[in-house]
């Protein structure tokens, strides 16, 4: 085990288990710390990893009750820092910091604490959803145009791919804080109302499901990459199939002016027969990367880092080819529920 290690405070669950297994499989020799509450669910996964160990965190401590003797080149939280420790800790130690839980509404706390130590650090905000894999696609598939109208982002749950009873809590919060979705209209910044809130989104084969928007960070990401002047992000919730196995899908929407001169809306996909966990997992582990220089890769200086400033989108959509992701164009589908040929 190297003289340092990630630290992944909530590393045993939903998110940080398959964030922890994706990093072990692209450094096989990476020094992991499993933090969190549950001793014994840390070191269940310590074991499994190998170069890995489990410790108990306190989040309400400034320093997280860590040993001062434990040495850690990253901290990577995949629960709610609300108290800011975990961001205290990293700057403390002068070392990257990664979070995943931000809403558009209350990055505002984090990135004010880290701006007041003059950004000695580099954090990187990943409230988006996949923890950055969606925006990714959707600017990789933007290339193909010379002028882009529109991006929608659209998530689609299974019933049963909701996440614990503490990330459900958490989205309910937003629901009651934030009921009004952040979009980007006619090149405006508004918050939707329940007017202009609902509307379908249909899947990669064509089903219509009734969806609503949702306040992530994708729609301000994607706004100032891609100079769209229309960015929404919806989510939609289906029946689980019959098999009961769970199956996530991102429905990407561009409309503009292609590279080719073509005109139309072009749609395109990422789909996962697994929770959604997984692919959010694979996206941090990307993420935290490229963000604490893991391997191979450059370590980012430091600064606010979103994963479009740090991971290159072509990059990042063969990398999920590699982890064995399906990423694709879509056949057109109107209104009626006619499809037409991929898009290329």
């Amino acid at each position: 085990m190297s003289t340092s290690a990630v630290l992944l405070v909530g590393g045993y669950g939903a998110v940080g288990a398959h964030a922890a297994r994706t990093l072990r499989a692209l450094h096989p020799d990476l020094s992991l710390v499993i933090a969190g509450r549950r001793p014994e669910s840390a070191e269940t996964l310590a074991r499994t990893l190998g170069h890995a160990r489990a410790i108990t965190v306190d989040l309400a401590r400034p320093d997280l009750g860590l040993d001062g003797d434990l040495a850690i080149n990253a901290v990577a939280m995949f629960v709610k820092d609300s108290r800011l420790n975990g961001l205290r800790t990293a700057m403390n130690r002068a070392v990257p910091y990664l979070t995943i839980s931000e809403y558009a509404f209350d990055v505002a706390p984090a990135v004010t604490r880290w701006a007041h130590t003059a950004g000695r650090i580099p954090m990187m905000l990943l409230g988006h959803h996949l923890c950055g894999l969606a925006t990714l696609t959707a600017l990789h598939y933007a290339q193909e145009f010379a002028d882009v109208s529109s991006i929608r982002i659209g998530a689609i749950f299974d019933e049963n791919d909701l996440g614990t009873a503490t990330a459900q809590a958490d989205a309910a919060l937003a629901q009651r804080v934030s009921p009004h979705p952040l979009r980007l209209q006619a090149g405006r910044w508004t918050w939707a109302n329940e007017r202009d809130t609902g509307s379908t989104l249909q899947a990669a084969d064509g089903t219509p499901h009734p969806s609503h928007g949702y306040s992530l960070l994708d729609v301000v990401s994607i706004a100032a990459a891609s100079e769209a002047r229309d960015v929404t992000f919806d989510v939609a919730i289906r029946p689980t199939a019959a098999d009961g196995q769970p199956r996530h899908e991102v429905i990407i929407e561009i409309d503009g002016t292609r590279v080719d001169q073509a005109d139309g809306p072009r749609r395109f996909a990422i789909t996962d027969d697994a929770h959604h966990a997984r692919l959010s997992g694979q996206g941090a582990a990307l993420a935290l990367t490229h963000t604490a220089g893991l391997g191979n890769t450059r370590a980012a200086p430091p600064g606010l880092h979103l994963p479009e400033t740090l991971l290159d989108p072509a990059a990042t959509v063969a990398q999920l080819h590699a982890l064995d992701v399906n990423v694709r164009p879509l056949p057109d589908v109107d209104a009626a529920g006619n499809r037409g040929t991929p898009a290329r």
